[in-house]
């Protein structure tokens, strides 16, 4: 059974997504260059009587402070899910006890000998864990509510969580909507993502077993009883409450499918931001440092001739500034000698 599983769209998309908006934000960065490393940044344009703005100080500060807001978010997010992960499997496994003789049976005929865990504890419950190797864990009063069909079942559905890597899935998964938290369509992407992995395991273990009403009894088991709620924090499992209706649909109705379904909003935010980013990119800049300047100074301004002629002109003559409270004093730093473009 060493084969792969059906396959994730979700998580496709969602992977797929995450690369385009970081190549979005990283041409973003690039483009806007001149606004980190420039004290002094003017804005020409000719909408505006052809004046020079001048952009405020702390805007290169407050870009900054945003592109590193956005990685720490998701840089924290992974931190926080595998401390978590951690501390669940040190309470767990510190209950570890031998595999009985029947669980080694059942275990051993799907080839699971080495990747199962078993633990002594009163609540009903497996996960799949570990991004690299994953194993299973399995608790000892799940092993003795369960008939061998159902505890086969419930193992054949953990199995296709170990095939398919789903741990390190989830794991990703969520921290991709974490790092772009400003667009919803992550965190639905994400959702799908948690609920088809279930829904894949289960079609797999029915295909195996050719059979649902074994899945279905396990699980009827483990919802029936009143059990504390595990920390799942990136582990998949055979009991999720938000997604044990659908499950239940699938299980009563193989032909029924989840399909992955999106929001207005999400979309309609996704799209504006693509849309405002490639408009932003495919505006042509042009900056040119000011010589006589005590400090670096940037003009930006369309890369059209007559918008930089202009530019220059306005520069030299020191003329047609914008208000001095608002933008740059008319006089002084607005009429120094400047050098050819040099980017």
């Amino acid at each position: 059974m060493g084969k792969r599983i059906n396959f994730n769209k979700s998580y496709v998309t969602l992977l797929s997504l995450a690369l385009m908006v970081g190549a979005l934000i990283t041409a973003l960065l690039i483009k806007t260059y001149p606004l980190f490393s420039a004290k002094a940044l003017y804005f020409c344009q000719q909408f505006i009587s052809n004046t020079l703005f001048r952009i405020p100080h702390s805007l290169p500060g407050a870009l900054i402070f945003s592109v590193w807001a956005i990685a720490s978010l998701g840089l924290i997010s992974f931190a926080i899910q595998l401390v978590r992960t951690y501390l669940l499997l040190r309470k767990t496994v510190s209950k570890r006890v031998p595999l009985n003789k029947r669980l080694q049976r059942i275990a051993g005929s799907l080839g699971l000998h080495n990747r199962l865990q078993l633990v002594k504890d009163k609540n009903l419950y497996s996960f799949c864990f570990g991004l690299f190797r994953p194993q299973i864990i399995i608790s000892q009063e799940l092993v003795e509510s369960l008939t061998d069909k159902e505890l086969e079942a419930v193992l054949i559905h953990e199995q296709a969580h170990l095939i398919n890597r789903d741990p390190l899935k989830i794991l990703l998964g969520k921290t991709i909507a974490s790092t772009f938290f400003f667009l919803p369509i992550f965190h639905e992407l994400y959702r799908n993502i948690e609920a088809t992995n279930e829904l894949i395991a289960d079609r797999w273990t029915i295909e195996i077993q050719k059979d649902a009403k074994f899945l279905r009894g396990a699980l009827r088991k483990i919802i029936a009883q009143p059990q504390a709620q595990l920390n799942l924090a990136t582990v998949p499992a055979i009991f999720h409450p938000e997604h044990i209706e659908i499950r239940v649909k699938q299980l009563a109705n193989s032909k029924i499918k989840h399909k992955l379904s999106l929001s207005y909003t999400s979309v309609i935010t996704g799209v504006a931001f693509m849309i405002v980013s490639f408009f932003v990119l495919q505006t042509p800049v042009d900056a040119f440092h000011m010589e006589d300047s005590q400090e670096p100074s940037f003009f930006l301004c369309s890369v059209d001739n007559s918008c930089r002629e202009q530019c220059h002109h306005n520069a030299s003559m020191s003329t047609m500034t914008a208000p001095e409270q608002l933008f740059t004093p008319a006089s002084s730093h607005l009429a120094p000698k400047y050098e050819a473009p040099s980017y």
